[in-house]
């Protein structure tokens, strides 16, 4: 047996490319790209919410959801009359308050929940799926290179709008982060359809499936409303339902910070490439082994 000590003055490891003029330029280059992107979207955060501010619409879409479920409550409908009477734009009410004369663009679903949503406090609106967000990337810990792009999304005014809004793209966002930890809660984006195919993230999830039947259930349930929902529907004119898309970066925040998570070193720390335990001394070998950071003096055989 012949063993060669690995030295720092020795050079790189056997097996190991030497470091290149682009590894040492990577790490500080992306936490600059990482301190720009988050500065740059924090000014347009702080000006778009003068602009809510100054038209006196901060919040306007939470309010909006709570007229929804006022009228489920004392209608049974979440529409309005001028919605089946012809066409009429998506954006009536814009810039206002008057969440009175908003027309719902959303499936009848979304009526008894909101009923019942008048009655919690204002800020759990916000505080359930940014908390989830939170929870999210303090347990996938994403990478590096992940940083600059997933705040590169705060520069895009929609997200801003979003946040200051209270628009229910906070929980469709939260529903994919959830829908990727726990599979069940990406059935909350039943209630925007334009985002519908982010639902089939927690299709693996037998937890999922549970969510979607309760959901479907919630649907037949209210049938006679899907009629007038596709009526109402039929009369909206353009862009309709893709006025959402604007939101779409947003939506992969987190599967982006998904994608870049750590992956828990103690599962397969023990394991070798087929799958199967190493003997003893094996917790010395793998993805935190000679290529570590304070591996420098470690003796390969």
């Amino acid at each position: 047996m012949v063993e060669r000590a690995v030295t720092a003055s020795e050079g790189t490891a056997p097996g190991r490319a030497r470091p290149t003029r682009w590894d040492r330029w990577y790490r500080p280059t992306l936490i600059c790209l990482t301190i720009l992107f988050g500065a740059m979207g924090l000014y347009v955060a702080i000006r778009r919410a003068g602009v809510f501010l100054k038209l006196g619409v901060l919040g306007v879409d939470h309010a909006m959801f709570m007229d929804f479920g006022r009228r489920w409550f004392e209608g049974g409908t979440i529409y309005l009359p001028y919605q089946f009477a012809g066409p009429y734009a998506y954006d009536v009410g814009s810039g206002t308050m008057d969440v009175a004369t908003m027309p719902a663009l959303y499936p009848p679903i979304v009526g008894p929940v909101f009923a019942v949503w008048r009655f919690l406090p204002v800020v759990l609106w916000w505080a359930i799926p940014l908390g989830v967000l939170v929870y999210a990337f303090v347990r996938w810990r994403p990478a590096l290179w992940s940083w600059p792009v997933m705040l590169a999304t705060l520069i895009w005014p929609n997200t801003a709008d979003a946040l200051w809004a209270g628009s229910s793209t906070l929980w469709v966002v939260a529903g994919v982060a959830g829908g990727l930890l726990w599979g069940w809660p990406a059935a909350v984006i039943a209630f925007k359809p334009s985002f519908a195919p982010f639902m089939l993230i927690g299709l693996r999830q037998r937890s999922w499936w549970i969510a979607v039947v309760l959901v479907a259930v919630l649907a037949v349930v209210m049938l006679p409303e899907w009629f007038r929902y596709v009526s109402a529907l039929q009369n909206l004119e353009s862009p309709g339902l893709v006025y959402s898309l604007g939101d779409l970066p947003l939506l992969l925040v987190p599967v982006i910070a998904w994608v870049a998570r750590r992956r828990d070193v103690s599962s397969v720390r023990d394991l070798d490439p087929l799958g199967e335990a190493l003997p003893s001394g094996g917790e010395d070998v793998g993805r935190d082994g000679f290529d570590g950071p304070g591996n420098e003096n470690v003796a390969q055989r």
